[in-house]
């Protein structure tokens, strides 16, 4: 979570630096950042999982998968998954 967001709310440094180990960075795949992100898959995939950006749950692609999953992707397949 953004620190500025979370100072609205939380006026407590200590509070609000505990509190920001609970949220994880999100990225999309919209094409000014695509190749950003494909960076930081091609580092540390294991870090993260791949979500649809659609209603419901499931489908979720994790660590090492990652890859293989967007090898074969389109940029316009990718913008559909954070």
């Amino acid at each position: 979570a953004n620190e500025e967001h979370l100072k609205h709310f939380i006026a407590d440094e200590s509070v609000l630096k505990r509190l920001q180990g609970f949220f994880a960075d999100m990225y999309g795949f919209e094409r000014e950042n695509q190749e950003e992100v494909l960076n930081i898959i091609a580092n540390s995939a294991e870090d993260y999982v791949l979500k649809p950006q659609r209603e419901g749950g499931g489908n979720n692609i994790y660590g090492e998968e990652i890859r293989e999953f967007i090898k074969d992707l389109k940029p316009e397949e990718l913008e559909q998954y954070i």
